[in-house]
């Protein structure tokens, strides 16, 4: 689940959020890194962060999880 201003959201809603955010920033960013820091870590408007929740695991802060995943995927 996404976690978004303390609302949860299944994956097609929570991909499509950021998508809207990451088509505003994509000209003005170059690496993954980026695209986590700047689209998919806290709301633009309140500031409140986003989470992660997977089954039987805390949720976690988005930007956290988004980046273990990344650094795994990268050693594959």
């Amino acid at each position: 689940m996404f976690i978004r201003n303390d609302t949860e959201y299944a994956a097609k809603k929570a991909q499509s959020h950021i998508q809207r955010k990451y088509n505003n920033i994509k000209n003005k960013i170059t690496t993954t890194e980026q695209v986590i820091k700047y689209s998919t870590t806290k709301s633009s408007l309140s500031g409140n962060i986003y989470f992660i929740k997977c089954p039987d695991i805390a949720k976690v802060p988005s930007a956290d999880w988004l980046t273990k995943e990344l650094m795994r995927y990268r050693k594959n």
